[in-house]
């Protein structure tokens, strides 16, 4: 038998939420009473998540007396408190919709910790989804924490239902591929000579999709360079049976009818 129990402030936060989102989406059909501890267990580990950014700053910012510190009789900073000294301590500022929608869901954890339970499943699972959509962001902006990544496959995939991240995360990504392309088109000339002049393989089983020559050099994992018409091309895993294939067009290999693409990806 374990003798001992112990999670840091954020781990503490994150089996909160992961609690919460687990026991509704991670699930097919859950009861009823399954959303009303959602919302509760999602939030309080949104608290701690939000203290743990203050802690980030200075441990002593978590507590309401920071002229006292942690000991016999003090407590933690209450949700204004929290969104307070972010601003003021630690130079983050949530926006207005930010802040509405905790405010809403503290309101609803409020009405369910001490009055009735009336709950609409499509309302809670908006309010779940934006919830996670904002811890998402946060934790990643701000903790360097990708909250997606320790959910269940089911829970991942229902919550990017519910919110924008798998939105929000293909716009990542392709921000920064198009940062990775000015990077190399900044240096291509240097780049260049180094490119053929270090034995990398042609890629002759890809014929440029812009000019058709087999003048493809495979510069790193996922970014290639035609030298004959000199344009930069992404890729990646062919759309259909999987092999080496470029990722713009139709994302097929030419095996499976990937064709020229017009326009510079």
């Amino acid at each position: 038998m374990q003798a001992e129990f112990k999670l840091s402030l954020l781990d503490n936060g994150v089996d909160f939420i992961r609690e919460g989102i687990e026991a509704l989406y991670g699930v097919e059909n859950p009861p009823p009473r399954t959303y009303k501890y959602a919302i509760l267990h999602v939030f309080s580990g949104t608290l701690l998540v939000l203290k743990e950014r203050l802690r980030k700053e200075h441990d002593i910012l978590i507590f309401k007396d920071v002229s006292r510190g942690k000991g016999p009789g003090s407590y933690t900073v209450d949700f204004e408190g929290v969104l307070s000294r972010l601003a003021t301590a630690a130079g983050v500022t949530l926006d207005d919709s930010d802040r509405k929608l905790l405010s809403l869901i503290r309101a609803k954890r409020n009405e369910l910790e001490h009055f009735e339970a009336d709950l609409k499943i499509a309302e809670v699972n908006a309010l779940i989804g934006k919830l996670v959509e904002f811890l998402e962001r946060f934790m990643d902006e701000e903790l360097n924490y990708k909250l997606i990544e320790k959910l269940s496959l089911n829970a991942q995939r229902e919550v990017r239902e519910l919110s924008g991240i798998a939105a929000r995360a293909r716009q990542r990504q392709a921000d920064e591929w198009q940062r990775k392309v000015a990077a190399f088109e900044n240096e291509i000339e240097e780049r260049l000579e180094e490119i053929l002049s270090s034995g990398r393989r042609f890629l002759d089983e890809l014929p440029c999709p812009k000019c058709r020559e087999q003048h493809v050099v495979e510069v790193e994992d996922d970014l290639a360079f035609c030298t004959a018409c000199r344009t930069v091309h992404r890729l990646g895993a062919c759309n259909r049976c999987g092999a080496l294939a470029m990722a713009e067009g139709n994302g097929l290999c030419p095996d499976c009818g990937g064709g020229i693409v017009d326009d510079d990806f």
